[in-house]
This record gives C-alpha cells, structure tokens and sequence, in this order.
C-alpha cells in the first residue's frame, strides 16, 4: 500500500482538478446543483487543510485560503438558493409576499457578482496547487497514528450527548470520517472498526438540513412572519428527531460487540 502521503497527495490533485471543472459548470450555469458539486470537491479539500494542520509542524495552511474563500463565497449563494428552494414549499404559508421575493432577489445579485469574484480566486488556487503538493510530500505520519488521532477524535464527539449548540460543528468529525474512508479501502475498514461509516454520513447530511431550516428560521424570526415561523420550527423539530435516531447508530457493530 502506498504512504499515507502519497494517498493525500491523489487524493488533493483529484479534488484540485474536481474543483476547476465545477468552477467553470457555475459559470456555464449558476445552478443549486453545480454550486453544490463545487461545494463537495472543496469540502475535501478544507479537509485536508485541516488534517494537515493537526498533524504538520511546517503549516501550510495559508495555501489552503483561496480554497476557503471560495467555499464561503459559494456557501452565501448556496444559502440563499436553499432558503428560495424552502420558502417555494411554503409558498401557502406566506402572508407578505415581499419576503419570498427578498430572497430570490439576493440570489440574482449574488450570482451576478460571482464569475468576477470566481475567477480572482480561481487563480490563487492555481498558485498554491505547488506548495500543497510540497506539504503532502513531507508529512510523515504513519498510518496507525493517523487511525488512532481519528478514532480518540471521534470519540470526543461522540460518546457524550451533542446539545444544539455543538451539533454543526460535529459535522467536521463526521465528514473526517467519511472523507477518510474515501482514501483507500484499508483505511475504510479500519475506520469502520469503529465508526459506521453509512450512519456518518446519514448524521451529516440529516445535521446539514437541521441548520438549514435554523438559518431560514434565524431571518423568520427578525422578520416576525409567524405563520412561517411556525412551520419551521415543526421541520426543524422532525429533523432533530431524526438525528436523534442516527447517532445512536454511530458506533459500529464490531465496537459495540465489544
């Protein structure tokens, strides 16, 4: 097998490449879609940039920036373009029709500004694909260290009840988890040692729609649109009883047989 190095190394060059392509398809077309596919392939690379932070003495991390900044920038659109998706389910609910509209007026001023924007950072990607690959090649952390780094990290999160007020940010632990599973299948069989794999990524995608509806609810609730309000909060409330379900799921069959 190759060095855990090596792994990251492919593992970033297929991203980097995955993250060029989606810009350009945003360009072509500012879909929820295309925004959401650009929004997968930096999500893997943000999480790289944080591993090796953890793990790397010489930090790179400032190479990892324009990745950051473009994931934020795609984020605020992705968000408006969720919030839009969301109010049209409850198009009935609305009693000010100005609200719905607020939102898709955004939306367009965002998306405006975004081929401008896309393309500046675009080309400080470029310029740090060298110096990352440089990182990656002079990490030398073996892989059982890196298991065990994961697991003990894993359960910090995950052997104690998870509060609203830290339930997004765990989706950091999730996504580790299962973005690690995608290096190689050793690794995705030891990390199912103790972690099932299908209900981390279940929990992350369910804690992903939670914090949607929060944020919609967070604009219902300063713009006092009751009706909607309400609403909201009866998804919401279903979506934390579904995650609710799926944590206790976490722990995979070996661990628990244990």
């Amino acid at each position: 097998m190759a060095n855990l190095s090596e792994i990251f190394s492919l593992y970033y060059y297929k991203h980097h490449q995955n993250v060029m392509v989606a810009v350009m398809k945003t360009l072509e077309a500012p879909t929820h879609e295309n925004f959401h596919d650009l929004r997968v392939s930096l999500k893997r690379i943000r999480f790289i940039g944080k591993t090796l932070k953890r793990n790397l003495v010489r930090k790179p991390g400032k190479y990892f920036k324009p990745y950051t900044r473009l994931f934020r920038l795609a984020g605020t659109i992705r968000e408006y373009q969720v919030h839009t998706y969301l109010i049209g389910k409850l198009q009935a609910e609305y009693e000010d029709e100005s609200s719905p509209r607020r939102f898709v007026k955004k939306e367009r001023k965002l998306i405006q500004s975004w081929p401008e924007k896309a393309m500046e950072i675009l080309h400080e990607i470029v310029l740090a694909y060298i110096p990352i690959q440089k990182s990656l090649k002079h990490w030398s952390i073996t892989l059982p260290n890196y298991l065990e780094s994961l697991q003990e990290w894993f359960n910090d999160w995950f052997n104690e009840e998870n509060p609203d007020k830290r339930l997004h940010r765990s989706r950091k632990v999730l996504k580790a988890m299962v973005y690690s599973g995608e290096l190689s299948p050793e690794i995705r069989k030891a990390i199912g040692s103790f972690c099932n794999l299908k209900a981390a990524l279940k929990l992350e995608d369910a804690i992903g729609d939670w914090h949607d509806l929060e944020l919609l609810l967070d604009q219902h609730e300063k713009n006092k649109d009751e009706n909607v309000e309400r609403k909201l909060k009866s998804e919401k409330r279903r979506e934390r009883i579904k995650i609710n379900r799926l944590i206790p799921q976490l722990a995979s069959k070996k661990q628990a047989v244990r």
